[in-house]
């Protein structure tokens, strides 16, 4: 068995065996979880497929940069581990202790605007890094070449090969982007479900409780945060890209919609908002008109950077739709997917 592949296998199980553990609490809390359940769910089918898809697909990840993922899983897995231990020494507490601050939260069990201010910040910061990292990737793999010239006797010591796959010579720009970007929302992935599974079973137990006690709505406590949506979404659409299926420009501005689109909607209706309306599909939820229309404004403009002014009103719409419709599945899934694909065929058709 080759280093490549076993670094791979490696990636594919641990991920396979997180999503089994947002399926028990999924299942366990099902109850207590009816808005999240479908979700969660959905959640964890999209990580075993990119866990399959990162197993078979050998170049998707190429070795050593499959390495790297895994000694940055080991790092979260015993950071958190060890958080876990003190702070269960600590309170001595067993699962399903939320503790949560009852201040955060208004009468409908949402969290207060300063805290609305602190979620969609996270979910722009993200998403930010990831364009960042998908315009400057041909920089740090520059970079990281030039470490591997300068001393391939160490290269080699660390990862027992003196081959770097992604030479910047012979390599095409568009393949050291692609490699780059989804290396980092895998990575992103695993830093922020391993703690958010903590989250699940007790809040104290998690390395990032202090954040999520000001973040996470009611209706979200025994369901996998908005966070992990969002970036599994948007990881599992850049996969797509990264197998030529999908033009880059169209994802980018579809993971621009579902976080700055998203963010416009809620903060503006949250503070502005004064003409109300119920959902379809979860009636007793109301949003704003006022929300609305700034969510769609802002997803258009931003769209329109990646993929032009005509393409863009097509992934506005869709937004605006799952905002209006506000389906029993989280938007964060839901917006990147789903703007991604009905902006494909017109972007597809004008060339």
């Amino acid at each position: 068995m080759s280093l490549a592949f076993l670094h791979s296998f490696l990636i594919a199980t641990i991920l396979i065996v997180l999503a089994v553990f947002i399926l028990y609490f999924s299942i366990k809390y099902r109850k207590e979880n009816k808005y999240g359940f479908n979700s969660t769910i959905l959640s964890a089918g999209l990580i075993i497929f990119l866990a399959l898809c990162i197993l078979f697909i050998d170049w998707l990840i190429p070795y050593p940069i499959n390495a790297a993922i895994n000694i940055w899983l080991g790092i979260m897995i015993a950071f958190q581990g060890i958080y876990f231990l003190v702070m269960r020494y600590k309170y001595k507490e067993k699962g399903n202790k939320e503790n949560i601050k009852d201040e955060v939260y208004s009468e409908d069990g949402e969290i207060n605007l300063k805290s609305e201010y602190l979620r969609k910040s996270f979910h722009t910061v993200i998403l930010l890094v990831a364009f960042c990292y998908f315009s400057l990737s041909f920089l740090i793999n520059d970079f990281i070449y030039q470490v591997f010239l300068d001393d391939p006797n160490l290269y080699y010591s660390l990862w027992q090969t003196d081959v770097y796959p992604l030479d910047p010579a012979i390599t095409p720009e568009f393949q050291i982007a692609m490699t780059w970007t989804f290396m980092f929302f895998i990575s992103a992935m695993i830093f922020l479900i391993i703690p958010d599974i903590f989250r699940i079973y007790n809040r104290k137990y998690s390395i990032f409780s202090g954040v999520y006690k000001m973040v996470i709505r009611k209706k979200e406590l025994y369901a996998v945060g908005p966070q992990i949506y969002l970036v599994l979404s948007c990881t599992f659409v850049f996969l797509f890209v990264n197998l030529n299926l999908l033009d880059p420009m169209v994802a980018l501005a579809a993971m621009f919609i579902a976080a700055f689109g998203d963010a416009a909607a809620a903060l503006i209706g949250r503070k502005f908002g004064t003409h109300k309306f119920n959902t379809v599909f979860q009636p007793d939820e109301l949003k704003s008109y006022e929300g609305l229309i700034a969510g769609f404004v802002v997803s258009y403009i931003g769209a329109w950077i990646f993929v032009g002014p005509f393409v863009a009103i097509f992934g506005a719409l869709v937004f605006s739709i799952i905002d209006y419709l506000n389906p029993r599945l989280a938007d964060n899934v839901l917006n990147p997917i789903f703007c991604t694909l009905v902006m494909l065929i017109p972007f597809t058709l004008i060339g």
